[in-house]
């Protein structure tokens, strides 16, 4: 459905959703605009959140798998776009925020879930 919108404009789907079409070439808000160091990072933080995890989380913390599986796979998503096509396609127009895509989603649900575990769930195994 993507293709029928031309790049720019913005459909409203539901309320203040709408579908909207952005090659974005950079990283988050524009900061970095190369390529292959924003597929290099994505690679390294993917790998190096799997090894530490399989070393030393899951076996303790099992909890903490959902929240690095979409962490994982949002960057792999954007990094794969990114090296299919040199941009990430976002489409999820909310108005008040940049376009974004259901990578994103992944990475911000994750890396949220993640914090609430590790601050407030931790905080509270331990005792505290």
């Amino acid at each position: 459905m993507l293709h029928l919108l031309p790049p720019g404009s913005s459909v409203r789907v539901i309320g203040w959703v709408g579908l909207a079409v952005v090659q974005n070439r950079g990283s988050a808000f524009g900061l970095v605009h190369s390529r292959w160091l924003l597929v290099g990072l994505g690679a390294a933080a993917s790998a190096a959140i799997l090894a530490y995890a399989f070393r030393h989380i899951l076996r303790r913390r099992p909890s903490l798998a959902p929240p690095l599986a979409l962490i994982v796979g949002g960057s792999l998503g954007n990094m794969l776009d990114r090296l299919r096509t040199g941009a990430v396609t976002d489409f999820v127009d909310v108005r008040v925020w940049p376009v974004f895509n259901v990578a994103d989603i992944a990475v911000t649900v994750g890396a949220a879930w993640l914090a609430v575990q590790l601050l407030i769930v931790g905080r509270k195994a331990r005792g505290g």
